[in-house]
């Protein structure tokens, strides 16, 4: 696949969310930090309204009964002046070597866009082919080589394709759209059917064939519309569901609690700047720990 790519001009997080998930489903609690303030809050509207350069996100921790104590830890996101998201660099720890450097792509006919994450000396890379409403309809995985170091002019030296995925969408009526996921074989391994309302989700169920397994993503919103419950759902062992509840002041997204079979796990809270409004912090606790982890937003404009 040695398509030339040129740097994109626009990524929704809708679909970097896509990229950046797998077939199998990763826990609520895996959505945290800076990812769940894009997602919610600095939306690509407002990353283009307030013309963002840079966006860097610190991570501080309190441990119980000592004072606060900086990490290291660090995710650096870079858009254009059109907004587009073109990489993102990611520290786990201070002095640590194991940086990550993600940077995306897009095709100069608009039909791909490619995420590539370094990965010891190589890439890990997802092809992500588009129609022409902006649904995802391919996924390809891969690992690579480049054959220079720029990653601007990024040339395939060596290519293994680890998976492929086709998405096809049929539509069964008002407010019901049917997906159907074929693999590498072209046979469907599962399918979807996804109810909405007024443009926005209400419930997506999903069944594996092999297995008759079944998920089910389902939204609730307040009254003034905005998501107030989401709840993931499977039986793929016994009955087992995650739920991520929201809290808003004056429409702004305040809180969030996660509960795993109702019992609750995890609380973030969300802090802006008055002047600004933009999101300044972000505190996550954890009911099993008495440690306290902060992301520190830092912002850059062109």
């Amino acid at each position: 696949m040695k398509t030339k790519f040129s740097i994109f001009f626009f990524l929704p997080f809708f679909l970097f969310a896509f990229l950046a998930s797998k077939a199998q489903h990763n826990s609520l609690l895996d959505n945290q930090g800076p990812d769940e303030v894009f997602n919610r809050i600095l939306t690509p509207e407002v990353i283009v309204a307030r013309k963002m350069k840079r966006v860097t996100v610190n991570v501080v921790v309190k441990r119980d009964g000592k004072r606060l104590q900086e990490t290291g830890r660090k995710r650096v996101y870079h858009f254009t002046k059109e907004g587009a998201l073109s990489w993102i660099y990611e520290v786990p720890f201070e002095g640590s070597s194991d940086s990550t450097l993600i940077f995306f792509y897009r095709t100069a006919d608009s039909t791909y866009l490619v995420k590539r994450k370094t990965e010891q000396g190589r890439f890990n890379s997802t092809y992500l082919k588009l129609d022409s409403l902006q649904r995802p309809i391919q996924v390809i995985h891969c690992l690579e080589t480049s054959e220079n170091e720029s990653y601007r002019d990024f040339k395939p030296a060596n290519q293994q394709v680890l998976s492929k995925e086709q998405i096809q969408y049929t539509y069964n009526g008002p407010g019901q759209m049917r997906k159907k996921y074929l693999n590498d074989d072209g046979v469907v391994y599962k399918e979807g059917i996804l109810y909405s309302t007024l443009h926005r989700p209400d419930k997506e169920e999903i069944s594996f064939v092999a297995t008759g397994t079944r998920v089910v993503h389902s939204y609730t919103y307040d009254p003034s519309g905005q998501l107030s419950n989401y709840q993931y759902f499977t039986d793929a062992m016994g009955q087992y569901t995650e739920n991520l509840q929201f809290t808003y002041e004056n429409k702004r997204l305040s809180g969030q609690k996660f509960l795993k079979n109702n019992v609750p796990q995890e609380e973030r809270f969300f802090f802006y700047n008055n002047i600004s409004g933009l999101p300044e912090s972000l505190l996550i606790r954890k009911t099993s720990q008495y440690d306290l982890v902060f992301y520190n937003f830092t912002y850059e404009f062109y």
